[in-house]
């Protein structure tokens, strides 16, 4: 399953793995099904969101949020190239137009530049990594817990349980560690349209449905 999700781009396996963490909520899959591929997935996100901090290490606050907001719009592909593309057809679509349509009916713009927007989740993914960049040991072992979180409890069907999380995290920094894989999984579930209680029923409220911010 995992093989599915990764790619040697970060930005790439993040947008992939959030995309199919969304069909959760659309496919007739079994409740193990789901939370196996809920865990697997939040696992693969969570590792892409530790590669995207290592990728933007040393860059400046401005520089960070920009270039994270680029390379989750075009993934793979150079800014500069597909801009290039849309400014070519747009120019081409206008010219043909403008060969048809008679001179007094013809405006010049009739065909507008076409705007690719960023991913609807990229300011709360830019929130996870400056909280990561702000408490970086609050998140440094955040794979390794939430991977802890979900294989221990949600896919044995059992509740959360802070005593053995706290032994998991040798009882050092436990709330705040344990803060770090909540805002992690909010994104998760905001981005993908995913409700964690829906597919972890023991624990309805591990992580509410609605919430309005990522938690410093």
């Amino acid at each position: 399953m995992k093989k599915e999700y990764i790619s040697d781009n970060p930005y790439v396996t993040l947008n992939i793995a959030l995309l199919i963490l969304n069909k959760l909520s659309q496919e007739n899959w079994s409740d193990d099904g789901k939370k196996m591929i809920f865990a697997e997935g939040a696992t693969v996100v969570a590792y892409a969101l530790l590669d995207i901090c290592r990728d933007v290490f040393g860059m400046s606050q401005e520089l960070r949020e920009k270039y994270i907001s680029t390379k989750l719009t075009y993934g793979d592909s150079e800014a500069t190239y597909i801009n290039g593309l849309i400014e070519s057809v747009t120019r081409y679509a206008n010219e043909m137009l403008a060969e048809k349509i008679p001179k007094e009916y013809y405006n010049k713009n009739l065909v507008e530049r076409m705007e690719i927007p960023a991913p609807h989740y990229t300011k709360n993914c830019i929130a996870i990594i400056e909280r990561a960049y702000n408490n970086p040991e609050w998140y440094i072992d955040m794979l390794r817990n939430i991977d802890f979180i979900l294989f221990e409890f949600m896919l044995k069907n059992q509740k959360f349980d802070y005593t053995l999380f706290s032994e998991h995290c040798k009882n050092y920094l436990v709330n705040e560690k344990l803060k770090a894989c909540k805002n992690v999984l909010f994104f998760i579930c905001s981005s993908a349209a995913v409700h964690l209680g829906d597919i972890w029923k023991e624990e309805n409220d591990f992580v509410p449905q609605k919430i309005h911010n990522i938690e410093n």
